[in-house]
């Protein structure tokens, strides 16, 4: 099934072949975990919210088009996120366990460190990068956590966001533009 495409990973998913969907569940998974845990700052949420999400197609696979597999996961996991945030909102106090704790979404970003000490460099400049991005006006923020966590194409972007992908790449331009200067200012200081 590796050898397979998406397109017709999901023909044969909707015609009930279970390791075809299996093997878009391989695919993805990771992809949507790590856009859900940077999206609501929980394991546990990002966790639930995968499985809500492969459950989800899983029940509705008949009526995703094939061409569309990515830009429904993510648009699936974005309004799961947004859910979740709303709960929250509501319920001031659900606190999550591990907030704060960035050992797991660092070890998915960092697959291999060498150093002890540069392990410890990479996540201070990850903190910093973090905490630039999220300074950023939303329509920018979105567009580059969506490039830097997941690594989506202009097209899947474009789509999950239903802008032009021109815009999304001027957008995401933007957005490191006025990034780079806050980042070499901590640097500098």
């Amino acid at each position: 099934m590796k050898d397979r495409t998406d397109i017709e990973l999901v023909k044969l998913s909707q015609g009930g072949n279970k390791d075809a969907y299996n093997e878009i569940c391989v695919r993805y998974y990771t992809r949507i975990l790590n856009y859900s845990k940077n999206n609501t700052r929980s394991i546990e949420d990002a966790e639930d919210i995968a499985q809500q999400v492969f459950v989800n197609t899983f029940l509705h696979i008949k009526n995703i088009d094939p061409n569309k597999l990515s830009q429904y996961f993510y648009r699936a996991a974005k309004n799961y996120c947004i859910n979740i945030m709303r709960n929250k909102a509501r319920r001031p106090d659900y606190v999550s366990l591990d907030q704060g704790d960035k050992d797991e979404k660092d070890e998915v970003l960092i697959p291999h460190v060498n150093d002890f000490m540069d392990l410890l460099l990479l996540k201070e400049e990850i903190e910093v990068l973090r905490k630039v991005i999220e300074q950023l006006p939303p329509k920018y923020k979105e567009i580059l956590k969506m490039k830097f966590y997941t690594d989506m194409s202009w097209e899947e972007i474009a789509a999950i966001l239903k802008i032009n992908k021109y815009t999304v790449k001027s957008r995401y331009q933007r957005a490191v533009n006025e990034i780079l200067p806050k980042l070499m200012g901590e640097q500098d200081g």
